[in-house]
């Protein structure tokens, strides 16, 4: 009996639903005519399929969600919020890489950062942005990662374009300037704080209110 390679059984895994409606095979078409078809619709999937390892050629998606519903209740008024997580809004990264030679390839990295309404303009007021600034505005689309890359299995890599710097996470409980530190450990009371602070169910200097 003729066996198929395992791409091929990857296909009709794909493939599978339509091939329910299709006609069954007799034992006459598992012959020679039968990989040739099988390799023109395996084609016809990898065209249209981002997919990794495809040959030379790789295209890796990833990214994560990190929408979040926002409860809050200040004494006098209580309510909640949908919106993006402003610490770590919701991306999506496309790396496509070819490879040159053994060992060595090179490719393009694209990160976008995606967010509906960030977090650190919701308040009492409002549930909207009202930021004149790009970076907090609402529906908002950043460009986070842009750049080409050269790299080898030994030798490592080298980028340019729109990046991380080299040290980016490495020291980050070594971080004298307390960036990483204070978004680490403060970021989900820092990243609320529009909020107004309330005493006796008045908002505390209200010319100038004081927030969280």
């Amino acid at each position: 009996m003729e066996t198929l390679p395992a791409r091929y059984l990857l296909w009709v895994l794909i493939t599978g639903l339509g091939l329910s409606f299709a006609e069954p095979a007799s034992a006459a078409d598992l012959g020679d005519g039968c990989c040739s078809d099988l390799e023109a619709r395996v084609a016809e999937v990898e065209a249209l399929t981002a997919q990794k390892g495809n040959r030379k050629v790789s295209l890796t998606i990833s990214g994560w969600v990190n929408e979040a519903v926002f409860a809050w209740d200040d004494g006098t008024q209580r309510g909640y919020y949908q919106g993006t997580n402003s610490l770590e809004q919701s991306r999506v990264r496309f790396t496509g890489e070819a490879k040159i030679s053994d060992g060595w390839s090179a490719g393009y990295t694209l990160e976008i950062g995606l967010q509906g309404t960030p977090s650190n303009q919701l308040s009492q007021l409002t549930g909207i942005s009202q930021s004149p600034f790009f970076i907090n505005q609402d529906r908002g689309n950043i460009v986070r990662k842009s750049y080409w890359f050269v790299k080898d299995k030994d030798l490592g890599q080298v980028a340019v374009g729109l990046n991380g710097t080299s040290t980016y996470h490495l020291l980050d409980d070594a971080d004298a300037a307390n960036t990483r530190s204070f978004a680490d450990a403060e970021g989900p009371a820092v990243y609320m704080g529009a909020f107004l602070i309330r005493s006796g169910g008045n908002f505390v200097s209200p010319a100038a209110p004081l927030k969280w």
